[in-house]
């Protein structure tokens, strides 16, 4: 810990200063500030929270850099995947590694490290804020300027608390700024309780004093902050709390469902549920009136950033031996890039889409559908198809044939690609549950955009929805559900359905037990929130052992050896021998236990 908490002191003033915008940079190019000089105006207030926000991104950027490639391993994985609805790809590396083998979750994991030691930083650079705003002689410009500030680093130091206690339960509980004077070597670890006692007053305090519409691109809203409180309020016990919060949210917020098509791009098919997902009619100001928050990158551009859920949540289909020939299919900007593949949807998670559909009423659940989950590709001029033979017309590969995806692991004879009834996109059924093909799978469209004219690179630099109000009504469904209002659920949930054109939801479909109907919340957000939610948390929320360990379990066969232990990753040993003072346990099941 002593390590941590030196690295952690600097850090706040390191991203404040290359978060600020670049007009600023220009302006007053700084040749030293401390945080004593910073933290004197509104204005150095806001540089600070921009280097907590740069810290947030971090969330969908790389943990590591490789020469050539730049950034690659997605600090996501470590929530997304090894889960019931996503399983690490046969691409692994960093994180994804010990998601596909749990007998790799170890204390000397340097990824693992990493990741802890991110989120420390966060809350340190929070801390420091919340602690200096209330210095005297500040001067804070127009009024409400200070509560808003200090209702984002309270907000996002318990964003930071909740990765934290989700990954690693008992954690030190950290609420001064780190100095000089206050290194400590014999550092606790605080009870789960205790912490969250702290992420709701944090989260409150973020309720009533963020704005409902961000004050800059890319800042939170008080829309994410009742979201997180109703949350928390359920991994409590208190659903009576959670519905109060969600209901501030949906019905006092000027937030609304996406329903209808909005923006460019309306000449060409797709459908409402996916518009908010392109990075022209991602923000609040392009018309998503769906968005609490949305992450800001920007290519070439100190501050900018850059994120990897398009690279490790595609398939690398460039590599997928269609035909027998590896590179039939080229990347391109139009089908989002070469993907990497370290994370893939579980076959039962695709078959949820079927459940939620009837094609017979024509009540097609369009998060499942061609413009949501990728099902094949068209055959393009950049296209290596020549000298082929198309198995579904029996004729030579010609531009406009449909390659249609999964067919590789749907059949043994990779050759079936032209026919539509033999590919695994169509037909979930075909795939297999314990294989997971990084090249040729169906997969989500949400993320599926790379910067044009850069189709082969790792990094993305577009502007990504992070929370949304979908969320924050699966909550509210959730919470009315466990105060036994069932109707109230159903009505939510179909809220969601009667957007995507997916058949209704009636009370029988919930069981007639609290774990059926968990159950049920648990597959409607999957359909919903597939790589959005923090799905590992949700999972560990309603139970580690009734809902994590058993869905993934049964759901997810690709990920190997998952233990009881491996609800919690091991604390990195970094920071257990950096508590020199005091020996800090490890958690039940890791080294020496």
């Amino acid at each position: 810990m002593k390590k941590i908490l030196n690295k952690l002191s600097g850090l706040m003033l390191i991203t404040a200063i290359f978060s600020c915008s670049e007009d600023k940079l220009v302006e007053r190019p700084p040749h030293f500030v401390t945080a004593d000089v910073l933290y004197t105006s509104a204005e150095g207030f806001d540089a600070g929270i921009n280097g907590l926000y740069s810290l947030a991104r971090k969330e969908r950027d790389g943990l590591n850099y490789t020469t050539g490639f730049g950034t690659i391993d997605l600090a996501a994985t470590i929530f997304l995947a090894g889960t019931d609805n996503i399983a690490s790809g046969s691409n692994t590396g960093g994180l994804s590694t010990i998601i596909a083998d749990w007998t790799k979750n170890t204390s000397s994991d340097p990824n693992v490290d990493k990741v802890f030691l991110w989120l420390y930083k966060t809350v340190s650079s929070a801390n420091a804020i919340i602690s200096r705003a209330e210095k005297a002689n500040i001067n804070w410009g127009t009024p409400g300027t200070k509560e808003r500030i200090v209702a984002e680093a309270r907000t996002m130091r318990a964003w930071a608390y909740r990765h934290l206690t989700y990954l690693w339960g008992d954690v030190p509980l950290m609420t001064e700024e780190i100095t000089g004077n206050n290194i400590m070597t014999d550092v606790t670890r605080d009870k789960v309780a205790v912490i969250r006692r702290l992420m709701i007053e944090d989260f409150k305090y973020g309720a009533e004093n963020l704005p409902w519409l961000p004050a800059k691109a890319g800042r939170m809203t008080r829309g994410v902050a009742q979201t997180y409180l109703a949350e928390t309020y359920l991994a409590v016990g208190k659903a009576d709390s959670a519905l109060i919060w969600s209901n501030k949210c949906i019905n006092e917020g000027p937030y609304r469902l996406v329903t209808a098509r909005y923006g460019s791009g309306l000449d060409k098919p797709g459908v409402a549920f996916m518009d908010m997902f392109n990075p022209a009619k991602t923000n609040i100001t392009d018309g998503n009136t769906e968005a609490l928050w949305v992450m800001q990158w920007e290519r070439n551009v100190i501050g900018g950033g850059e994120n990897l859920m398009r690279h490790e949540t595609m398939m690398r289909y460039p590599n997928a031996k269609y035909m027998a020939r590896s590179g039939f299919l080229t990347a391109t900007d139009a089908r989002g890039g070469r993907g990497w593949s370290r994370q893939t949807t579980t076959k039962k998670a695709l078959q949820l889409y079927d459940a939620s559909s009837d094609v017979a009423a024509k009540k097609i659940d369009q998060r499942g559908s061609e413009f949501a989950i990728r099902k094949y590709y068209i055959v393009t001029a950049e296209d290596n198809f020549t000298g082929l033979t198309n198995s579904g017309t029996k004729k030579p590969w010609a531009l406009g044939d449909t390659v249609w995806v999964a067919t590789g692991i749907a059949q043994s004879n990779i050759n079936n690609c032209g026919d539509k009834t033999k590919s695994g996109a169509v037909n979930y059924s075909l795939l297999s549950e314990t294989a997971a093909n990084n090249n040729d799978w169906p997969h989500s469209l949400k993320f599926s955009y790379c910067d044009p004219g850069f189709p082969n690179t790792t990094e993305s630099h577009q502007d990504q929805i992070y929370m949304r109000l979908a969320e924050t009504i699966l909550i509210r469904a959730e919470a009315k559900g466990l105060l036994g209002d069932l109707q109230g659920a159903a009505d939510d949930i179909n809220l969601l359905r009667d957007r995507a054109n997916a058949k209704r939801v009636i009370i029988a479909n919930f069981g007639s037990t609290r774990t059926s109907f968990l159950d049920y919340i648990l597959d409607e957000r999957s359909r919903e929130l597939l790589l959005e939610e923090h799905r590992r948390y949700t999972l560990l929320r309603m139970g580690g052992k009734d809902f994590f360990l058993r869905r993934v379990r049964d759901w997810n066969k690709v990920s190997k050896n998952l233990a009881d232990r491996d609800t919690l990753f091991a604390i990195p040993q970094s920071v257990i021998d950096a508590n020199l003072t005091t020996k800090m346990p490890q958690n039940p099941g890791f080294d020496g236990n």
